[in-house]
């Protein structure tokens, strides 16, 4: 009998441990830009859709009323979950990319049939339900670690998230298609190379949605790449992704990638990470 991994308002069960959720003000953020709502919306109706390999899902539901939700996945415990501290290493990344390629491609500048009820990065309903949340988290963030924010980041904070949506604008603005939105090694499961398995399998699509493509990548190597990769490897990975998303037949340029990328990396982390590499002197 196939182990299960049961997401829920109330709890995890992992082979038998249960796992409270998080607290309701996490739970609020979530379901303010439907995050547990699309999750469930991916498994039922969008999942079949996709070439990439993705775990089987015995059951997904939602309650609109309670905000509550029921994901019941197979339990990947022959994967190897990717270490976002450790970093994602070249090779790693390039699987992910794999992964990623074949539904970006499928949907590139051609989303709007199939997807026209999902968020848009650039839609005002998006923007204005993301923001509290991403200034919120920050919040808790140098609420919890002032010792880290008691300089010029934590001041600039919020004069930096307000112009994020100007920043999603422009993003829109660009080739868009379907993105995972959360591509990060916590959500990569690596495969042993058993005949059963796929090289890299993406967990948590709670934040699916209709964006530049290169938000996936972006998220990746500013999250999961250490410096020296992302000095050493940023420019090889974008060449791959171009030339695997040619080959899937997506008029994609390297040259596009290229802004596209820069576009996309302020909207995530650039500017913490700026920060961080003046403190480096880097």
């Amino acid at each position: 009998m196939p182990h299960h991994v049961c997401r829920s308002m109330r709890c995890t069960r992992h082979r038998g441990h249960q796992v409270r959720a998080p607290p309701p003000e996490n739970r609020a953020i979530g379901n303010n830009t439907r995050m547990y709502e699309r999750e469930v919306l991916f498994f039922n109706k969008i999942a079949a859709q996709l070439d990439t390999p993705k775990t089987h899902c015995y059951f997904a539901g939602f309650n609109a009323d309670t905000g509550g939700n029921m994901v019941i996945i197979e339990d990947l415990h022959d994967y190897d979950v990717g270490d976002q501290v450790t970093g994602v290493p070249h090779p790693q990344a390039k699987l992910v990319v794999d992964n990623i390629a074949p539904h970006h491609a499928r949907y590139f500048d051609a989303w709007q049939a199939d997807f026209s009820d999902l968020y848009t990065i650039d839609s005002d309903d998006y923007i204005t339900s993301f923001l509290p949340g991403f200034m919120g988290s920050w919040e808790n963030a140098m609420a919890n670690f002032p010792e880290c924010f008691d300089n010029e980041m934590g001041g600039a904070m919020p004069s930096y998230v307000s112009s994020l949506a100007e920043q999603m604008k422009r993003m829109g603005a660009g080739h868009m298609t379907l993105v995972h939105g959360d591509v990060r090694m916590d959500n990569a499961m690596f495969g042993r190379g058993l005949a059963h398995q796929h090289p890299v399998v993406m967990i948590d699509w709670q934040n699916i949605m209709v964006s530049n493509p290169l938000q996936d990548l972006a998220w990746m190597t500013t999250s999961s790449f250490t410096l020296p990769t992302r000095r050493n490897d940023e420019e090889a990975l974008l060449a791959y992704y171009a030339d695997t998303m040619q080959g899937l037949g997506a008029d994609f340029s390297i040259e596009c990638g290229s802004r596209a990328l820069r576009s996309c990396d302020p909207f995530y982390y650039e500017f913490p990470h700026d920060y961080c590499r003046g403190l480096c002197a880097i």
